[in-house]
């Protein structure tokens, strides 16, 4: 695995280099397979297809890694509903990489101290639906 991730590293200061796609999610598989706790953190530093990584991690049940795809793909609502399910269940003490969930979230989907996660997604979906109908939800 170490020298696929070296590649990976290499790819980044080498425009010449390819990593291919297939090598990319054989990667991403065994990572989730053998160390689930860095996956967030692969998924930052590294180019994957989105689509693919998302149903790797989701089924492996990788609930913070599936969050972070869903946000990056714009499935913001989705991605709510997973970090919400993954900050209540994971121990940050054990793994860090799932510390400061919602420092990927945008500053208006941070949960003040008593608002409850249904008021949050109906904000979402608020937004939402402002932009398809083209009013503008800046303030």
């Amino acid at each position: 695995m170490q020298f696929i991730e070296n590649l990976l590293e290499k790819e980044l200061e080498d425009k010449d280099l390819e990593i291919s796609k297939d090598l990319r999610i054989h990667f991403l598989k065994l990572k989730c397979k053998f160390e689930p706790e860095s996956i967030v953190r692969i998924l930052k530093l590294y180019n994957f297809p989105l689509t693919e990584s998302l149903r790797v991690c989701r089924d492996l049940k990788l609930k913070h890694a599936v969050a972070h795809i869903n946000f990056r793909l714009g499935f913001t609502e989705e991605a709510v509903d997973e970090y919400l399910s993954v900050s209540a269940s994971w121990p940050e003490a054990d793994f860090p990489d799932y510390q400061g969930v919602s420092e990927e979230l945008p500053h208006a989907c941070a949960l003040p101290r008593g608002v409850e996660a249904s008021h949050l997604r109906c904000s979402i979906q608020l937004q939402n639906s402002h932009r398809d109908i083209g009013v503008d939800d800046q303030k």
